[in-house]
């Protein structure tokens, strides 16, 4: 055999060893052929191919390009220049490469492949699309052609294309780890988390110990509402790798969504060590010390997150909510309305937008607020009841009766459309309330172990303990009707402490109702676990709500269990829809006999009337005259002082019939 002959042979052999990855002996081989044939246009490619392999795309060029001035008519020498090229960030030369290689073998599916992967560096989607479909009308068995045509679709917005192509791509090559990572990505993207998962942790298989995918897998659980085994899959991440800032910030939110703020808490604390310029992590730190409580804290956070990161929606939000916490409303609209400004199309901005309106009694633009929440969201929580109010308390019956019927037919079908205050003035049935109270109860208080005995100790030779809780300890209708109650229990057997959502108020029925307790506590400035804890430790036997759901509330105290016997009275004349209230007390108008199946609570009816009034309140010892009241000199005078939210339009037209039938009668309404 000639020389020419036995170095053909070797190059040969060279190929089919590179083919077969054993690029040490290929590169031997062609090595000994160079020798002998220092042009040797295959033995030079083989050289450069080898080069590329090795991640030296410099050299692998200058070889290629070597072999085409041996012999420049070679299409797959052409294609493997275009691929140093690309290696080499040079995709426009590259292109040229694989487009001369095209002139010479028109049906070359790999320079069909080659030109799409230059033209998607190019950002040329649509071009490269069109390259990758014409290379698979010539090999359709090619798996990276596949993936790199989903690649392109991906980048077209074509995504559940793109998924086709992945899919295609792993039946013809299953371990393909890159084609399971781009199809995690575009199932995601299209919301079809499930798929996305089970596609994770597929690619969790092939590579055993690698965390990123067990990263992904913790955020799409997390996506899923399913946090337990996120923090799971999240736990074997940090347990391999402490510093992973991704998975530690990521169980951060997964804990979040469970309410374990204190242990979010640390691990925000830990992340702010290591990364103390991530303004994300200052945000989430906010967010866990809202939930525990603590507002004046959180505000600080949010402040240094938008100090570092002056566009953090969620930070501008979170800032809005610390300070209506510490009862800055006017101050967090601001903060929410600047949130809104950065995202638009949130509802829930718009929402706690709308909520500090009604708070700062601005009922027209908070009216217009929940409105503009309903068109982003049509049914978001609360917000049709909320709408609702703010009409009611403008007297505006703009299609009342279509609203109250959108928002019944919810309740029933068990949607969170009002608050169980509101909707005692939208509708009086009684099974409707209950199914509303119990939807806000399992929203806001979900069931949490609670102890069929009370876990705490009682002395037997003492006297029984009652505990009023309220907000309302001051110049407020609660005090002006329960003064006389607090001070008329009889001390040889009761010891009544009062327990205040507020500090305490030094006006005079604020001084009176203070004395009529063996201890006023002040616990607006505990959480509810410590305010809680207290309950416990002054052995109080029975906790009365005197608020309800009512502005300022802290149902969590009850729901926590903070006495053997609770009691819900006074503030919310219906029940609460929640056991951890064992009674209401009531009469027979508030709760006819026929209702008492309706209500969570079993019902104490008190003989004549529920609510109590203090017999101590002085009458005004001026004699008012009509003029002075401005009514007029003579005719019957009808008057209804509820607030105007109370008032709807059936109600005002029977009244309008009476005083069409009552020539010269007028009606006295209280001015909101």
């Amino acid at each position: 055999m000639t020389a020419t002959g036995i170095n053909a042979a070797l190059v040969n052999q060279a190929v089919g060893l590179m083919q077969l990855g054993q690029m040490d002996t290929a590169e031997l081989l062609c090595r000994k052929v160079i020798e002998t044939q220092p042009q040797h246009p295959e033995a030079l490619h083989v050289l450069g191919v080898v080069a590329l392999h090795r991640g030296r795309p410099e050299s692998g060029a200058e070889l290629i390009r070597a072999s085409l001035q041996s012999d420049p008519g070679q299409a797959h020498v052409h294609c493997s220049l275009g691929n140093a090229l690309r290696d080499l960030g040079r995709p426009s030369e590259a292109l040229a490469s694989y487009r001369r290689a095209l002139q010479i073998a028109p049906d070359f599916a790999g320079a069909m492949y080659g030109q799409g992967n230059a033209l998607l560096d190019l950002d040329r989607a649509e071009e490269a699309r069109q390259s990758y479909e014409l290379a698979l009308t010539v090999q359709r068995d090619y798996p990276d052609i596949h993936l790199n045509h989903g690649n392109a679709l991906a980048r077209l917005g074509r995504l559940e294309d793109a998924v086709g192509c992945y899919q295609r791509a792993l039946a013809l090559q299953p371990n393909s780890t890159m084609a399971l990572a781009n199809c995690i990505d575009v199932l995601w993207r299209l919301r079809r988390l499930e798929d996305a998962l089970r596609m994770s942790e597929r690619l969790s298989a092939l590579q055993v110990g690698d965390t990123d995918a067990l990263a992904t897998q913790g955020m799409l659980l997390i996506e899923l509402g399913r946090h337990e085994e996120a923090i799971a899959r999240l736990n074997a991440v940090l347990l391999q790798q402490p510093d992973a800032a991704n998975a530690r910030f990521c169980r951060v939110n997964a804990l979040r969504q469970l309410k374990q703020f204190e242990r979010a808490l640390d691990d925000c604390e830990l992340l702010l060590q290591r990364h103390p310029a991530l303004a994300e992590v200052h945000c989430a730190h906010g967010s866990c010390l809202i939930g525990l409580e603590r507002p004046a804290e959180a505000l600080s956070s949010f402040v240094t997150a938008l100090r570092l990161k002056p566009g953090l929606v969620e930070a501008a939000d979170g800032q809005g909510s610390a300070l209506r916490q510490l009862n800055r409303p006017a101050e967090a609209l601001v903060a929410f309305e600047h949130a809104r400004e950065l995202a638009p199309g949130s509802p829930d901005i718009q929402y706690r937008c709308a909520v500090t309106l009604r708070q700062l009694e601005r009922h027209e633009d908070a009216a217009a607020a929940f409105a503009s929440v309903l068109r982003l969201a049509p049914q978001y929580d609360y917000a049709a009841g909320s709408l609702l109010h703010e009409r009611m308390l403008l007297c505006d019956w703009t299609a009342h009766q279509d609203l109250v019927a959108d928002i019944r037919s919810a309740v029933c079908a068990g949607r969170r459309a009002c608050l169980p205050g509101i909707f005692l003035s939208v509708a009086d049935s009684a099974p409707e309330q209950l199914q509303c109270a119990r939807s806000y109860t399992a929203d806001k208080h979900p069931p949490q172990p609670l102890p069929s005995v009370f876990a705490g100790t009682r002395r037997h030779d003492k006297k029984i303990c009652v505990a009023y809780v309220s907000g309302d300890f001051r110049e407020h209708p609660v005090s002006h009707l329960m003064a006389g109650v607090f001070e008329h229990h009889d001390r040889e057997r009761f010891t009544t402490l009062a327990l205040s959502l507020q500090p305490a108020q030094d006006s005079p029925l604020g001084k009176r109702v203070r004395a009529a307790f063996a201890q006023f506590i002040d616990v607006s400035g505990r959480s509810d676990r410590e305010a809680i804890a207290l309950m416990r430790e002054l052995e109080i036997d029975i906790a009365v709500d005197l608020m309800g759901l009512s502005s300022g509330s802290r149902p969590g105290l009850f729901h926590g269990r903070s006495a053997p016997v609770q009691v819900n009275f006074l503030g919310h004349p219906g029940t609460l829809g929640a056991p951890c209230y064992d009674y209401i007390v009531a009469d027979r108008q508030v709760i006819p006999e026929a209702h008492r199946g309706f209500c969570q609570e079993q019902v104490v009816w008190l003989p004549h009337c529920f609510q109590p009034n203090d017999a101590r309140r002085a009458a005004a010892e001026a004699l008012f005259s009509r003029a002075e009241l401005g009514l007029p000199a003579a005719g019957m005078v009808y008057c209804c002082f509820n607030a105007s939210y109370k008032l709807n339009p059936a109600t005002f037209d029977s009244w309008m019939r009476i005083l069409q039938a009552t020539p010269g009668s007028v009606l006295f309404l209280y001015a909101g």
